[in-house]
């Protein structure tokens, strides 16, 4: 078959057009292939690493825990384990449910243990339980005075002027064996208290009854028993004793009247 010129010249057009059709849609499917792929590599490769995550071992490491006398002792497994920061929020809430700190005495110092369960196998720790630092502080102790027949008082609130707090006072340590041996003998005697290593040392004087109306006076410690008249004399001379609130009072003062013209 024989083609003229202006033949030849709409064949070659035809063939140039469908080649760049077929070309281009090539290239389009070729791209979109490429697309495919990229998205179903990286889905495999966060895949992988969840299934590495999922799979790698953790191994417990347990803190020695340290408090004071009288402070709750946490219930939270996470305060147990210094690597926490490498479980999920939900395996700490499972060891939570695993530990057990029965055997820590909070109100006695000394080292105790605690027990952990991770993946059937039991974790054992230590609490250190330490005694509380106590505040620095200084009293002075009251001259106390009692008769023969008086009951002698072992709390030392008695026995202190300042008022401090309770855990200075549940530390202190009261001596009055010097004045129970003498109890029943008219004298003057010592008593000691002693806290953070420092005694300090009180006077104590056992007197005899003294019977006014037949009713017992125990002289206050600023005075001293009158056994003729049946009172107490106040050491200061400014002053008297007063048997109705048992103490001695300042002495009224005279009151000198201008005369008037």
């Amino acid at each position: 078959m024989h083609f003229n010129a202006k033949e030849l010249k709409f064949l070659s057009f035809i063939v140039a057009f469908w080649g760049i059709v077929l070309l281009s849609n090539g290239y389009s499917l070729l791209n979109k292939q490429a697309i495919q792929m990229k998205k179903v590599y990286t889905v495999n490769i966060t895949s992988n690493q969840e299934v590495e995550k999922i799979e790698k071992e953790v191994d417990i490491i347990l803190k020695e825990v340290e408090i004071q006398v009288g402070t709750p002792i946490s219930t939270n497994a996470k305060d147990y384990i210094t690597n926490s920061d490498q479980f999920s929020e939900l395996q700490l809430r499972q060891l939570t449910e695993t530990l057990d700190t029965s055997l820590v005495n909070i109100n006695q110092p000394g080292t105790y243990k605690f027990t952990l369960i991770y993946k059937k196998k039991k974790y054992e720790g230590v609490v250190k339980v330490s005694q509380k630092e106590l505040p620095n502080v200084t009293f002075t102790l009251k001259a106390k005075i009692m008769p023969t027949t008086g009951t002698l008082s072992r709390n030392k609130r008695d026995y202190v002027y300042e008022e401090l707090e309770p855990e200075v006072f549940n530390n202190m340590i009261l001596d009055l064996r010097e004045v129970e041996a003498h109890q029943s003998i008219p004298g003057k005697y010592k008593y000691t208290i002693t806290y953070k290593d420092t005694t300090y040392y009180g006077d104590f004087e056992i007197v005899e009854d003294v019977i006014t109306n037949r009713v017992t006076i125990t002289c206050p410690g600023d005075s001293t028993v009158d056994n003729v008249n049946k009172t107490c004399v106040c050491n200061d001379e400014n002053k008297e004793y007063d048997f109705e609130s048992k103490a001695c009072v300042l002495k009224p003062t005279a009151v000198v009247e201008e005369p008037t013209e």
